[in-house]
């Protein structure tokens, strides 16, 4: 039986444009797609066709589609709703764009993100650390490890251990 190659140069159609948007739309630069596309689609593409694909797809980087402001507030909305952390201007940004898709400038993100939560936007400008507060029973009851990976892949990582009642660093290796 011979399989309709019409068929299958739809679905390798679909295929390939179900990559190069999931790829667009997780920030990926073009090269990287490229790059992606060839090692685990089996698609080669050349960048002027990348880039002539996108167009086909409606897909832009700059100069976004001019979206509702109503839109993008429903979407921080919803976001809040999912996530407890609050994020900054360039990680909501990013979040728009790879969960609801939308392009959106990010000067546009900082204004709406300024009226919505204007608390959160003033310590993050003021680049204050909320300190961890500790709360134990009793002695022995809260310890605090932690790690710092930088120097990791030359051989060397480094992790302590404390005891938060007296400060008192147990363990560095």
């Amino acid at each position: 039986m011979v399989e309709n190659p019409e068929a299958q140069t739809v679905a390798n159609e679909e295929e390939k444009r179900e990559a190069i948007e999931s790829y667009f739309l997780a920030g990926y630069e073009y090269e990287t797609i490229l790059y992606f596309l060839s090692k685990y689609h089996g698609i080669n593409h050349s960048m002027s066709t990348l880039k002539r694909r996108l167009r086909e797809y409606g897909l832009k980087r700059k100069n976004a589609v001019d979206i509702d402001d109503n839109d993008i507030v429903e979407a921080i909305h919803k976001n809040y709703k999912v996530q407890v952390v609050c994020q900054g201007i360039e990680g909501m940004w990013h979040t728009l764009q790879l969960k609801y898709g939308l392009c959106v400038p990010r000067d546009k993100v900082q204004r709406i993100l300024k009226e919505l939560d204007p608390n959160g936007t003033e310590e993050r400008k003021l680049h204050r650390i909320k300190r961890s507060t500790y709360r134990s029973n009793g002695p022995n009851e809260c310890w605090h490890v932690d790690g710092y990976d930088k120097l990791k892949p030359f051989g060397f990582p480094i992790h302590g251990k404390k005891f938060i009642h007296q400060v008192v660093r147990l363990c560095l290796r």
